[in-house]
C-alpha cells in the first residue's frame, strides 16, 4: 500500500505537533508547525520507501524527531572542541592559579569542559549544555562532580 500524505496529514498533523512541543523538540508553536510541514515533505519524497506495518503515526514521529535533532544540531553552532589535559600544563608555582591549572588537567575531560566554559567563559547552565551535548541537568552535575574533585585534588597539594 502506498503512502498516502493527505490522509495521514489529517490524522497526525495534529499530535504530530503535540509531540513536538511536548517533547521540547522545539521551543515555540511556530518551529512545531514548521517542523510537521518538513516532515510530511520528508516523508512524501520517500514514500517510496514506506513499509505499510499499518503504522504510519510512528514512522512519521521518526522522522520529525530526527528533523528536530538535526535542527538543533545546525542551530547549536560550531562544536566545542574538548579542551585537551595537555592544554593544562602541571607546573607548580608560587601563584594558586598554578595549582588550579594542574588540577583542572586532572579532571574527566567533560568535567573540565564544563568547568571552563562556566567559570572561565562565564556561560550559562543553558549555553554550556548546548555547547556539551548535554542536558541542563547534566551541565549541573558536571560541574558539581568536577568542583568537588578540583576541592579534593586542591586540598590535596
Amino acid at each position: 500500500m502506498r503512502f498516502d500524505a493527505t490522509t495521514a496529514y489529517v490524522e497526525h498533523a495534529a499530535f504530530l505537533r503535540g509531540y513536538l512541543l511536548r517533547h521540547r523538540l522545539v521551543r515555540t508553536v511556530e518551529d512545531a508547525d514548521d517542523l510537521v510541514s518538513a516532515t510530511y515533505e520528508r516523508a512524501i519524497r520517500a514514500a517510496a520507501h514506506y513499509r505499510d506495518d499499518g503504522k504510519p503515526r510512528a514512522w512519521l514521529i521518526k522522522i520529525a524527531r530526527n528533523l528536530a535533532i538535526d535542527t538543533m544540531r545546525r542551530r547549536r553552532g560550531p562544536e566545542m572542541q574538548e579542551i585537551p589535559a595537555s592544554a593544562f600544563v602541571p607546573w607548580h608555582g608560587p601563584d594558586d592559579r598554578l595549582d588550579l591549572l594542574a588540577a583542572c588537567a586532572q579532571l574527566d575531560p567533560r568535567q573540565r569542559q564544563c568547568i571552563v566554559l562556566r567559570y572561565g567563559v562565564g556561560c550559562s547552565r543553558r549555553d554550556a549544555a548546548r555547547r556539551i551535548g548535554t542536558t541542563v541537568n547534566g551541565v549541573a552535575k558536571l560541574q558539581m562532580r568536577g568542583l568537588q574533585r578540583l576541592r579534593d585534588l586542591l586540598e590535596a597539594s
